[in-house]
């Protein structure tokens, strides 16, 4: 995951945390890597969605299916944005959208549930303040 320091430093989520303490986080909450070919799906419509993303690489868009079946790109993402945490945070965490890859992409997935979990949360704040 240190290669992709200088990616995560310019993430929302990462801005104002050090080095060091972003690769402490990303072990301790068991960020998964993921690559995924172009025009392959992250996530479908109505999945149920229990991560936040991260890219690293590549294009994402975001896209909302009417009942007839015309697309609409509500949002197109690159390196370094957030995706899915809006849907993970709410309550049933059931995707009103389709994420798709637009280029070959690699995103880190970072649970939701490590990070809400108060039991999981404190013993990563802990170990990380000890280090």
């Amino acid at each position: 995951m240190e290669k992709y320091i200088n990616i995560l430093n310019k993430c929302p989520l990462f801005q104002t945390i050090s080095d060091s303490d972003i690769l402490h986080i990303l072990r301790c909450f068991n960020i998964q890597e993921r690559t995924y070919k172009a025009d392959s799906y992250i996530f479908l419509q109505n999945d149920v969605v229990n991560y936040i993303g991260i890219i690293i690489s590549g294009q994402i868009a975001i896209v909302k299916e009417s009942l007839s079946g015309n697309r609409h790109i509500i949002n197109e993402l690159s390196t370094s944005n957030l995706f899915g945490e809006t849907i993970a945070c709410t309550k049933q965490r059931i995707s009103p959208v389709h994420v798709y890859t637009k280029t070959d992409c690699t995103v880190l997935l970072m649970p939701y549930e490590n990070i809400t979990q108060t039991s999981h949360l404190n013993k990563c704040l802990c170990t990380l303040k000890i280090q």
